[in-house]
C-alpha cells in the first residue's frame, strides 16, 4: 500500500491557507478509470454534456461529462481512452473526422488505493521532519506531493532536508506547476466567476524571488492564454514586478473595458483576500479541488512512484 503525504503550502507571516469545502476534497481514492484524456467537445448545458456523454457510452466510449464553465461554454464531455499514445492519436483523428475538436488533457494513471496524510509546512523544516517521521512511521512506499505551484525554498530545502530526517528513499514529487490541467482549472474559476470573452486577464500569484519560480508563472500565463484563447498578463502579490494593482491598470491601459483576476492560488488566505482591492472588474476563486487538480495531484503520486 502507497502513503501519499500531501505538503500543504505555508504562507508568509505564519498565515494558515483557510480550509474549506471546496479544498477539502478526498483525494486518496480507488478505482479511477485509466488512460488518455480527451476533451471531445464543450455543451451549453449539464444535460446536453450529459446526453452527448451517454450517446457515446452507448457507442462503446468511456465518456463522462464535467463542469467546464468558460464564457459562453459551459460542460465539457471527455472520453478516456485505454492504450497508449499511438491508439490515442488514432481516436483523435477518429473525432476529427466526425467534426468534432479533440483536446488532449493528459493521461490518467493506474491507481490502487492509498492512504493520504496532510502536513502543513508553515512550521518549517524542524517541524516538518517531526510531522514527516510520525506520518511515515510504518513500513509503507511513500511519496510526498508538494501542494505548491512553484518550486521554491520549501521544495528544494525544507522537503528534502524533511524526508531525510524521517525515512531516507521516499519519493519526493515535482511541484503542480506548469501544467496544462492547471490552465483547465483556472479557465473554470474565471467562468463560475463571469469572465467574458472580451475580459482582460491577470493571472496573479503569490510571488517570488526565486527567477524560476517567476519563469513557472509566466509559463503557466502562457498556458492559460492557449486555453481561453487570449493574453493573459501576470501580476505578483510581492516579492516580484509588476504588482496585481499595477497589472490591472496596465490591462485597462491598453484598452480593456474589463480586467478578471485568475487566483494562481490553491487556497483562500492572505492573498486571495487582498486581490479584491486590486482594482479588477471580477476575481475568480481559487484553484480549490477542482477535478483537474485532484487529477494532477493524483498523477504526480502514480508517476513519481512508478
Amino acid at each position: 500500500m502507497i502513503s501519499a503525504s500531501i505538503l500543504a503550502p505555508g504562507c508568509s507571516g505564519g498565515e494558515r491557507a483557510r480550509a474549506g469545502p471546496d479544498t477539502t476534497a478526498a483525494i486518496g481514492a480507488a478505482g479511477v478509470r485509466t488512460g488518455a484524456l480527451i476533451r471531445v467537445t464543450l455543451a451549453a448545458d449539464s444535460s446536453g454534456a450529459a446526453a452527448f456523454a451517454d450517446s457515446l457510452a452507448r457507442e462503446g466510449w468511456d465518456a463522462e461529462a464535467a463542469r467546464r464553465a468558460t464564457g459562453d461554454s459551459g460542460w465539457a464531455v471527455r472520453v478516456i481512452v485505454p492504450g497508449d499514445a499511438e491508439l490515442t492519436k488514432l481516436v483523435e483523428h477518429s473525432l476529427r473526422q466526425s467534426g468534432l475538436q479533440p483536446v488532449f488533457l493528459g493521461r490518467r494513471s493506474s491507481r490502487g488505493t492509498f492512504g493520504v496524510g496532510v502536513i502543513p509546512v508553515n512550521s518549517g523544516s524542524h517541524g516538518m521532519s517531526a510531522q514527516v517521521r510520525w506520518t511515515l512511521s510504518d513500513d509503507r512506499r511513500a511519496v510526498l506531493v508538494p501542494l505548491l505551484l512553484t518550486s521554491g525554498y520549501h521544495d528544494r530545502v525544507d522537503l528534502p532536508t524533511a524526508i531525510a530526517a524521517a525515512r531516507r528513499g521516499t519519493a519526493h514529487a515535482p511541484v503542480l506547476g506548469p501544467d496544462r490541467r492547471l490552465a483547465v482549472a483556472l479557465a473554470d474559476r474565471l467562468g463560475e466567476a463571469g469572465r467574458q470573452q472580451t475580459d482582460a486577464v491577470v493571472l496573479a500569484a503569490a510571488g517570488s524571488t526565486d527567477p524560476a519560480a517567476i519563469a513557472s508563472v509566466h509559463a503557466q500565463a502562457g498556458l492559460l492564454a492557449a486555453e481561453l484563447g487570449t493574453e493573459v498578463a501576470v501580476g505578483f502579490g510581492s516579492a516580484a514586478a509588476p504588482d496585481i494593482p499595477t497589472a490591472v491598470a496596465a490591462a485597462r491601459a491598453a484598452g480593456a473595458h474589463r480586467v478578471a483576476i485568475a487566483p494562481y492560488l490553491l487556497a483562500p488566505g492572505h492573498f486571495a483576500d487582498r486581490l479584491a482591492t486590486a482594482g479588477a472588474d471580477l476575481v475568480a476563486e481559487p484553484l480549490g479541488a477542482h477535478p483537474a487538480v485532484i487529477e494532477l495531484v493524483l498523477d504526480r503520486v502514480t508517476s513519481t512512484r512508478s
